[in-house]
């Protein structure tokens, strides 16, 4: 319920809907940009921010004035509770697995202080860097230092289990979607393998599928990605189904990898009958070519008997 107001909100489904009191109940506004059911509401000090809690393990805040999301934060399972304190300088969640994440916003104080250490360390190290360096002499033993590799973005992400920023950190790299791709399925594979791929795909915004169905549209008719991006097409389709239908672009999206995924398996059929002609006519040459040898060799065999 708004406070000092005739208007409340309710949660069902993926959708939030205010209604008005005093005008008998009338429907005002319908919002909401979940992929899961909506399971807590709450608002800030001012009551100009509305959260909400999903399933779908995030939490989105909504500007009650054009009811537009404006800030979402992620979770690592069924968010059921949220809570917001006066403040407005930390936030409690719930989750379905008994756990409860309790997050405190920075202060620009301590934002401050982070910047300057940051400055000073910088210059440190550009102080070390202009230094000159200690040349060892013929008695000095030199200890070789073996540099250790340093990972890419995405395996660094995979190292701490991190499977949505592992995923992001390909699919957002331009360069590496179009002259790398293998790198990219290679990410795919290796989050299967997990069982992770689920959870990295889960709880995505229209503008990221985009970005996804791109990237597969792009790559699923080659020979060497088309199994794994099958798959990820397969479970694409099982987690936003339901929800496709809201964006024209995306319903747009689908029906083109649909049509290249048809004309694909046009193509596998095309090329499988004429490989069976091919077989065919290769079959009845070797079959003319060994009579020819075998009536050669009866010839030979009667000038000789002659």
């Amino acid at each position: 319920m708004f406070p000092n107001s005739n208007m409340f909100l309710t949660a069902g489904g993926t959708l939030i809907k205010v209604w008005d009191v005093l005008s008998g109940g009338r429907l005002l506004a319908t919002f909401g940009s979940h992929h899961k059911t909506v399971t807590s509401l709450c608002f800030n000090s001012t009551n100009d921010r509305l959260l909400a809690g999903s399933l779908d393990r995030h939490v989105k805040i909504y500007d009650l004035t054009n009811y537009k999301t404006v800030h979402s934060l992620s979770y690592p399972g069924a968010v059921l509770s949220v809570a917001v304190s006066p403040n407005e300088k930390t936030i409690a969640v719930g989750m379905a697995d008994g756990m409860l994440s309790i997050q405190h916003r920075k202060t620009e104080s301590t934002q401050n202080e982070k910047a300057i250490k940051t400055k000073k360390s910088k210059n440190y190290r550009y102080f070390l860097k202009n230094k000159p360096a200690y040349q060892p002499t013929q008695d000095d033993l030199v200890v070789q230092h073996d540099r250790r590799e340093r990972l890419a973005k995405y395996d660094r992400h995979l190292k701490k289990f991190e499977y949505s920023k592992a995923l992001d950190a390909v699919l957002s790299d331009k360069i590496m979607r179009s002259k790398s791709p293998d790198v990219v399925v290679s990410v795919f594979q290796e989050l299967i393998r997990r069982e992770g791929l689920k959870i990295a795909i889960s709880g995505r915004d229209e503008k990221w599928l985009q970005l996804l169905l791109s990237f597969l549209y792009k790559h699923i008719t080659n020979g060497r990605f088309i199994n794994t991006l099958l798959d990820v097409t397969s479970l694409v389709i099982e987690i936003y189904l339901s929800v496709v239908s809201q964006s024209p672009e995306l319903v747009t999206q689908f029906e083109r990898l649909q049509n290249k995924i048809d004309n694909e398996l046009k193509y596998q059929e095309n090329m499988l009958e004429v490989m069976g002609v091919l077989d065919v006519i290769f079959a009845s040459s070797a079959s003319d070519t060994v009579a020819i040898d075998t009536v050669a060799e009866n010839n030979t065999s009667e000038i000789t008997v002659r």
